[in-house]
């Protein structure tokens, strides 16, 4: 990992402790605080904690080990804390910010979309639905940009190229 980068996990993760710590939320050694909740800024919607739940990424965890939800350093806590206020709310102003058709009238966690490869399908982290049917979806990261890779693509990505119809550019960013 280059220095730049390091330095700045570091910055992120500094500030991410400080945070806590300014609000009284103890952690541990690895950055993870006792509870997710701890993690939020305001109380998960029943509905992301119920989409969540039904995740492979175990991001809740258990009454005795949080889930990775609960670390400083999670984008599905990112994810939460940016976008769960928005459950039962108009989304038009979030679409319209986000510059998409404002025609959004829901948005889900945690939604799996199969890519017809073998294995477990992606969960993508937000996906907002649109009345004129396509997605909206967002994969949350948050420091992975600056720690080693561990999220490279399979080769399996890339076997069929008709699973990048119409991304070709985005295929060849994948692959970069």
């Amino acid at each position: 990992m280059s220095e730049p980068a390091t330095t700045t996990l570091n910055t992120i993760i500094a500030s991410q402790a400080a945070w806590a710590e300014r609000h009284g939320i103890p952690f541990d050694a690895s950055f993870r605080c006792r509870s997710v909740q701890d993690n939020l800024f305001m109380p998960l919607n029943p509905h992301t904690a119920e989409e969540f739940g039904g995740g492979a990424g175990d991001e809740l965890g258990t009454r005795e080990k949080p889930g990775s939800m609960a670390s400083l350093r999670s984008s599905s806590a990112l994810a939460v804390n940016v976008f769960d206020a928005w459950r039962g709310h108009d989304l038009a102003p979030l679409a319209s910010l986000l510059d998409v058709d404002p025609s959004a009238d829901r948005g889900r966690f945690e939604v799996t979309y199969p890519t017809g490869l073998r294995g477990s399908p992606p969960h993508l982290d937000v996906v907002i639905d649109r009345q004129d049917g396509i997605p909206l979806a967002i994969e949350s990261k948050f420091t992975e940009v600056y720690a080693p890779a561990h999220n490279d693509f399979r080769p399996s990505y890339f076997k069929d190229p008709e699973l990048w119809s119409g991304f070709e550019r985005t295929r060849v960013l994948a692959m970069a």
